[in-house]
């Protein structure tokens, strides 16, 4: 399969996209910006604090983490359905739909492995139709660009007092450049550099909160840049939720959801070299799956992705 075939099989899993750009064409470049945006999700922790004749025990206080942690996401999986119909994502409407009570755009939501209901992740029943198009070996070909540099998307955490609880956290996201070390088991090695990508935006969400280990956050746009073969891919998350696992040395499992609409979703279909197969299904399929409403009523879909992260230097960090 030529860089080419594999960059638009590749398309097809990333859901918006510009454009599948000819090879000779160099790729587009976004404005250097930042973007500020805000959440108040989570709950507020109080401690109470208790006397004892009883002498305390005394332990080595956790180590305060460095202003600015950075960490790259050594693998990237858009969820799926597993067997019994569980499907991990977010509750991006509020709404628990059964399909039939004129939530959710009439469409069922899905419950998550912790038991959770509302969860709404409609792409999950779409991959099954993308992988049936020629794209089975999508997930070998996003560890290829995240192991080659191409995708190399970065979380930045600072602000952070208390790895397991704390009411004030902020993380930008981006994108890293740069020949990544790759170690035998083939994912990425901690503790290398990268570079910031200077010409992509770094989206910067305030308000994020650590409750009982569990960091959430929240922002109206997540714009994801994806370069792979020499190919960009523009990823809109729109109403975009993040949620992370927390240990007492930073976070580890890293998942981010949230909604894409059928316009961006038909782009991709249309793209040289895939809309002979694709197109009419999904100008078919899309608009009797679409659960979420973006600029029109139920114009979108609903994705999830999770992203294993490791921790890594960046020569040039975003500033404050």
């Amino acid at each position: 399969m030529t860089s080419h075939s594999r960059a638009c099989a590749l398309a097809l899993l990333f859901l918006a996209v510009g454009a599948c750009a000819d090879e000779d064409s160099p790729a587009q470049s976004a404005p250097d910006v930042v973007t500020d945006t805000s959440a108040d999700v989570g709950v507020d922790i109080a401690a109470d604090a208790g006397t004892s004749d009883i002498e305390p025990e005394v332990t080595a206080p956790r180590a305060t983490p460095p202003t600015t942690t950075v960490y790259v996401a050594r693998e990237f999986n858009f969820s799926r359905e597993l067997p019994g119909g569980i499907v991990e994502g977010f509750d991006l409407d509020g709404a628990v739909s059964n399909g039939n009570d004129g939530t959710g755009c009439d469409q069922p939501d899905y419950t998550n492995a912790a038991g959770e209901t509302g969860i709404d992740n409609q792409f999950a029943s779409l991959l099954p139709v993308i992988e049936s198009a020629g794209g089975a070996a999508l997930p070998t070909l996003v560890q290829s660009a995240i192991n080659e540099g191409d995708l190399l998307i970065v979380a930045v955490f600072s602000g952070v007092d208390d790895w397991l609880n704390d009411d004030d956290v902020t993380v930008s996201i981006g994108r890293a450049v740069g020949a990544p070390i790759v170690g035998a088991d083939n994912t990425l090695q901690p503790w290398q550099t990268l570079t910031l990508d200077i010409n992509e935006p770094v989206t910067r969400i305030t308000g994020g909160r650590i409750v009982d280990g569990v960091f959430t956050a929240g922002t109206e746009t997540l714009p994801l840049p994806i370069f792979v073969f020499t190919f960009r891919f523009d990823v809109t998350l729109h109403g975009a939720l993040i949620r992370a696992e927390m240990t007492e040395t930073g976070p580890t499992v890293f998942m981010t959801g949230g909604a894409v609409t059928l316009a961006n979703i038909l782009d991709i279909a249309r793209t040289p070299g895939i809309q002979d197969r694709i197109p009419a299904a999904l100008e078919q399929l899309g608009p009797l799956i679409s659960d979420l409403s973006v600029e029109t009523e139920c114009d979108s879909l609903s994705v999830a992705a999770s992203l294993t992260l490791m921790p890594i230097y960046l020569f040039n960090p975003p500033s404050e």
